[in-house]
């Protein structure tokens, strides 16, 4: 038996899920508020842990990405 918040979304992902599944020998019963909210919060994260420098990475990417100002310098 297993209880999933669909409110709790940041507790809930992928692996968490697959694991408390998996345990089961003979029945699984999973217990939710909402079967779409609860899909849609294990679709979004994986269960794989993140350093701090992921944030820090996507940002200088996205500053790459951004397209330079129209202003030229005089030489």
């Amino acid at each position: 038996m297993t209880h999933l918040e669909s409110h709790r979304a940041m507790t809930v992902d992928v692996r968490s899920t697959y694991a408390a599944i998996c345990r089961a020998w003979h029945h699984t019963a999973i217990y939710t508020d909402s079967h779409e909210k609860l899909a849609d919060a294990i679709e979004l994260r994986s269960g794989e842990r993140q350093t701090a420098l992921e944030p820090v990475r996507r940002m200088q990417l996205a500053q790459v990405a951004e397209p330079v100002s129209g202003r030229s310098i005089a030489l």
